[in-house]
């Protein structure tokens, strides 16, 4: 469980983006970083933080879900 408005020193503003972006259900990295207007490689990185944090989860054919409960 986040609070964004609490944790926002915690995360750079792409994670806080991608956070509220994603949901329990896969989505691609090419259609996250098309949702959050943020390119690729910008998206990947944080996302490896994201998820070495265990706030996302990478599925197969890499997808990522959130792991997280996040409240804006």
């Amino acid at each position: 469980y986040i609070e964004l408005e609490k944790s926002r020193e915690r995360f750079t503003d792409d994670q806080i983006r991608i956070l509220l972006t994603l949901s329990a259900h896969p989505m691609n990295v090419d259609d996250i970083a098309e949702e959050v207007q943020i390119p690729v490689r910008r998206v990947l990185s944080a996302l490896t933080v994201l998820e070495i944090d265990d706030l996302v989860h990478q599925e197969s054919g890499n997808r990522y879900t959130l792991h997280a409960i996040i409240e804006q």
